[in-house]
């Protein structure tokens, strides 16, 4: 009888047993899916980045282009504004000389019919 009892205790640990290994094969198989599931998280975190980091170069090179193109316009529009001045003044002199030879030639007219 204590045979038949040491039979059926061997029975029902190796029963116990193969439950266990059963267990922790679903349980490792879960933990691996897991694992690759954050692996895959991580690479698409890391592929987001990379990405990211491109747009911020090239938005990075776009904003210095732009702000030479601005500065080299800016100097272009000072060239202009400067050279409209100039010749905004030398049209203020010409108009001031029509003006005083037109005076000068009132002046002599009026001389040649008073004289």
């Amino acid at each position: 009888q204590i045979v038949g009892e040491l039979q059926a205790e061997k029975t029902h640990t190796e029963h116990l047993l193969e439950t266990t290994k059963a267990e922790c094969a679903a349980q490792l198989k879960e933990m691996d899916t897991q694992i690759n599931q954050m692996n895959d998280k991580q690479n698409e975190g890391a592929r987001i980045e990379s990405e990211a980091s491109a747009v911020k170069s090239d938005a990075s090179g776009s904003i210095t282009s732009i702000e030479s193109e601005g500065r080299k316009i800016l100097h272009e529009w000072d060239l202009i504004k400067k050279d409209c001045e100039k010749q905004i003044k030398q049209l203020r002199n010409n108009v001031c000389g029509t003006k005083k030879l037109k005076q000068e030639v009132i002046t002599i007219e009026a001389k040649q019919r008073g004289g």
